[in-house]
């Protein structure tokens, strides 16, 4: 699960731009899991449909906290990782300009490098969204 938020940035009259900046939390298997997604989308309106193609490209910063058995003299040891996850998007946004309420299908593919070689993982997302202004 996830929390963010996006700001419009560029405007004209069938297409704009903002940007996202989020957070989410995982918990599994005694590591913790923290991602802050930033990420520059691009909206070009649909003219047959009441909606806008979204393409954006972003990195999500992965903040890794592994928490291990207890060494030796009582304490826990833990580490701490940071990994950069390089991320495109492409996915459909339906938002009516009267409505405050809007809903969004993306897929997000993402790279991760490390150890001189690329990993490559199709994500994908559903959301809703409020609009506050």
């Amino acid at each position: 699960y996830s929390v963010g938020m996006r700001q419009k940035v560029l405007s004209s009259k069938n297409t704009f731009s903002d940007i996202q900046l989020g957070i989410s939390y995982l918990e599994e298997n005694s590591v913790d899991y923290i991602h802050i997604p930033f990420s520059f989308n691009h909206l070009m309106s649909l003219q047959k449909c009441p909606g806008y193609l979204e393409v954006g490209v972003g990195v999500t910063f992965q903040f890794r906290n592994e928490q291990t058995d207890l060494d030796t003299w009582g304490t826990e040891n833990k580490s701490l990782d940071y990994l950069p996850i390089y991320t495109g998007r492409i996915g459909y946004r339906y938002q009516k300009t009267t409505s405050p309420i809007g809903f969004n299908i993306t897929f997000v593919p993402s790279f991760v490098a490390y150890d001189s070689a690329l990993d490559f993982t199709p994500w994908g997302g559903v959301g809703l969204s409020y609009s506050l202004n």
